[in-house]
């Protein structure tokens, strides 16, 4: 490398010092929120369009069968959601 040269100067790349690995808890979702379809309250869950479901809705979601009388309850409070209003429009 010439001294006229903008190219990286390796002399300087070989004195830097790796970043030490991050070894605390990093946390996504520390706020609460309430379930749109069993209107509990946790930090546990996802937003689906406008609402947000918690972990325990979702899974009775997916593994009830359609044929489940609680599969139905479960289907009209999703209608709820200010999107699906929405988009019935």
């Amino acid at each position: 490398m010439s001294s006229n040269d903008p190219g990286i100067d390796l002399l300087k790349l070989e004195t830097l010092k790796p970043i030490p690995e991050f070894k605390g808890e990093m946390r996504m979702n520390t706020m609460e929120h309430r379930c749109g379809v069993c209107e509990s309250h946790g930090k546990d869950g996802f937003h689906l369009l406008s609402m947000w479901l918690c972990k325990d809705c979702e899974r009775a979601i997916v593994t009830l069968d359609v044929e489940h009388l609680e599969y139905d309850w479960y289907v009209q409070q999703l209608r709820k959601s200010k999107m699906n209003v929405l988009l019935a429009h």
